[in-house]
């Protein structure tokens, strides 16, 4: 069965929000592409990516970008519930603006976190999204086929499918 993921990048500047929003189950997005479709079961929240010395990579180009050499954090949430326009602050960084910088919000549920994979490892689907991303700052969602994958998902429930996959990559 073919699903759509969420995929979006956090930056150094972005942990606190990451761990608050874990937290408190409820994450949110700045910007989603246009063209994204909203309707995702699992959500991916890619950070820390690294190159092969540990050096923290940003904003990278298809000239610099070697996925197997690159390591990043993948925590894997699935969304509870639809997504939402927040009207008030609700992250650290929002309250102590008195702004929103994350306006699209839904609650998760936490499936799991992989540290330091390489992203050359993933599906092609997943790491091109994953380079998107990291360059952009833009969350966007894919497809993901079985193709995609190499395996099949055999659940449509959020946290079934995302522990899924979650059990798939580790064991890549």
């Amino acid at each position: 069965m073919a699903f759509n993921v969420m995929v979006t990048y956090v930056g150094r500047a972005g942990r606190e929000n990451v761990r608050f929003a874990l937290d408190h189950r409820r994450w949110g997005l700045s910007r989603i592409r246009q063209s994204a479709v909203l309707d995702f079961p699992i959500g991916l929240i890619v950070s820390d990516a690294k190159d092969p010395q540990g050096r923290g990579v940003s904003r990278p180009s298809a000239a610099n970008w070697e996925p197997m050499e690159v390591t990043v954090t993948i925590t894997v949430i699935g969304r509870m519930g639809e997504v939402e326009q927040g009207d008030d602050p609700f992250w650290p960084n929002e309250i102590a603006d008195n702004r929103i910088y994350y306006p699209h919000r839904f609650d998760l549920a936490l499936i799991g976190q992989i540290d330091d994979i390489p992203v050359g490892k993933l599906p092609r689907t997943l790491h091109e999204s994953i380079r998107l991303r990291i360059a952009s700052g833009c969350a966007d969602t894919i497809r993901l086929s079985p193709e995609d994958l190499g395996f099949v998902i055999e659940s449509a429930d959020p946290a079934p499918a995302a522990a899924e996959l979650v059990r798939h990559l580790l064991q890549e």
